[in-house]
């Protein structure tokens, strides 16, 4: 079982394009939703760690050094093939 309040998986060290800038940082996963972005790891040993990257004993480490993370698009052009679908 994962720890509670824990990310499932954490990408470390990834730069982050959004539209509040550009950092390096950490990204927390759970459920399949990004739920931080900042410093991961234990605030027991580590000054500056997220709440919400808070790492435990199941959370899958992911390198993300070298890679960018930016917010995704969905592709809603469509073409309809009935005049009747409209």
């Amino acid at each position: 079982t994962r720890a509670e309040g824990a990310p499932d998986t954490v990408i470390t060290g990834a730069v982050v394009i959004d539209h509040w800038g550009i950092v390096k940082a950490d990204i927390g996963i759970r459920d399949g939703r990004i739920t931080g972005i900042g410093k991961a790891g234990n605030p027991d040993t580590m000054d500056g760690v997220h709440p919400d990257l808070v790492i435990g004993p199941e959370t899958e480490i992911i390198a993300g050094n070298g890679k960018f993370l930016t917010a995704g698009a969905v592709d809603a052009h469509v073409h309809f093939i009935s005049p009747t679908l409209v």
